[in-house]
């Protein structure tokens, strides 16, 4: 299959690092769509395929977790797609299982696409490099509280936009909480952001 190799994975850019987005998915795509294994042929592997759900309030407060490996990884609701799950499937089940909020995710219809970091090569396909992440929204009218899963997570934090953009270990993560967070100074006439 066609193999496009890129700079960073989103875990190690920093901001003002990140790879052209347009250039990312324009590439990405070619090389995802080249080879995605069946689960008939493959059922041990992971399916290639995540979603990031950026839970936000209407006042621009962001809710990041701490992973619990990792530590001092922060990141918005994240997971991969079960085998024959969609996207949309998948965000609703994460979203319950990281917060304990039983929501309708909304797509923000954006795709990433990045490589899959070598630590966690090995439960893909030997052909697989890399993944695809469906990025959603889901919009509060206030903070609440998270039921953690103590298994993925071990904190949370609402956090501003500039500080949770600052925070957050992956460059997707931090690419919605900006697209969200312009998105709502304009809904709320503050301006360009």
């Amino acid at each position: 299959g066609i193999s496009i190799s890129f700079p960073r994975s989103p875990w190690e850019c920093l901001p003002g690092q990140m790879p052209s987005l347009r250039r990312m998915v324009k590439h990405a795509h070619l090389s995802y769509n080249a080879f995605m294994p069946d689960k008939k042929d493959h059922p041990s592997y992971k399916r290639p395929e995540s979603v990031l759900v950026v839970v936000y309030t209407t006042a621009g407060e962001f809710l990041l977790m701490e992973r619990q490996q990792p530590r001092g990884f922060w990141q918005s609701v994240t997971g991969s797609l079960e085998w024959n799950e969609s996207a949309t499937a998948a965000a609703r089940r994460e979203l319950e299982e990281e917060t304990g909020l039983q929501l309708e995710p909304v797509s923000l219809a954006r795709e990433n696409h990045f490589p899959i970091l070598p630590a966690w090569r090995s439960r893909y396909h030997p052909d697989v490099q890399e993944n695809r992440e469906y990025v959603f929204a889901v919009k509060l009218s206030d903070v609440c509280d998270i039921q953690l899963n103590p298994n993925e997570h071990i904190y949370f934090e609402w956090l501003d936009a500039a500080t949770a953009m600052a925070r957050c270990g992956s460059w997707t993560n931090r690419d919605a909480i900006e697209l969200i967070s312009k998105s709502l100074h304009l809904q709320n006439g503050s301006g360009n952001g």
